[in-house]
């Protein structure tokens, strides 16, 4: 496991396509709860899905990967990082806002 995989950042997303009125919240959150990942996930009033997520990059990047395909119904055209944080420490529990 390289020294990156093993450090804990925060991403904040944006997910664009359909994904509002299509349970994508409840799938990022059940989603963030298995793999153990912190922080939120909320609808934007453009029609998109804003996250902020806290983890171990590695575990980033399967909840990243989740969000790409997103649950059935839904249809993600484009996840955009919007910001990459620097190290931090891991909060608990991931929230719909």
């Amino acid at each position: 496991m390289s020294e990156s995989s093993r450090t804990i950042e925060t991403v904040e997303l944006a997910v664009r396509g359909r994904v509002q009125g299509v349970g994508f919240r409840i799938f990022v959150a059940m989603t963030a709860d298995r793999l153990k990942v912190s922080g939120w996930v909320k609808n934007l009033p453009d029609g998109s899905v804003q996250i902020q997520a806290t983890a171990l990059r590695s575990i980033l990047d399967e909840l990243i990967t989740a969000v790409t395909v997103g649950p059935h119904g839904s249809r993600v055209e484009q996840v955009e990082t919007l910001k990459q944080k620097a190290p931090g420490h891991l909060a608990e529990g991931f929230e719909i806002r």
